[in-house]
């Protein structure tokens, strides 16, 4: 979500929390890679990746979140990475989300996590990249925004 990101440290949360936890409920979804690009020298790695749902939109073309997303990684020697983060467009991913969840298509545990997150929960290997605003300052930004769509200034 904004303002948060996920990282997971080690070949455990790897497994336990990348690869386990954040993806229940996205068992049957697809994750054809795009690209993989590594640098040999620092020691990283970053695949590109779409996210594709199993599911049809009644004209028959995918759920697929638009744009693209991807994992990147650190090595940390000995055949084992140090961290991986996932990335992608949160915007079109949300807008995806909306649309799945007016077919009825969410599974019960993406369900349970978007209401976590709605409480305000960080869910496991996320992080709060500075801290929250406050109320005053989400309202002022906010009618910055509603300002600037209803008047162009």
């Amino acid at each position: 979500g904004p303002n948060e990101e996920f990282i997971a440290h080690g070949r455990q949360e790897i497994c336990d929390i990348a690869l386990g936890y954040q993806m229940r409920g996205f068992e049957q979804w697809q994750y054809p890679y795009h690209d993989i690009i590594i640098d040999e020298k620092r020691g990283t790695v970053i695949g590109f990746w779409k996210q594709r749902a199993p599911y049809k939109r009644p004209d028959g073309s995918d759920y697929e979140i638009a744009g693209i997303g991807g994992s990147w990684f650190e090595y940390a020697g000995n055949y084992q990475w140090k961290w991986q983060r996932d990335f992608f467009d949160l915007g079109n991913a949300k807008a995806m989300f909306f649309e799945l969840a007016g077919a009825g298509l969410l599974e019960p545990v993406v369900k349970e996590k978007i209401h976590r997150q709605a409480q305000g929960e960080l869910l496991p290997g996320h992080r709060k990249l500075r801290p929250d605003l406050s109320r005053w300052q989400k309202f002022r930004n906010f009618s910055a925004m509603v300002r600037i769509a209803m008047t162009g200034r």
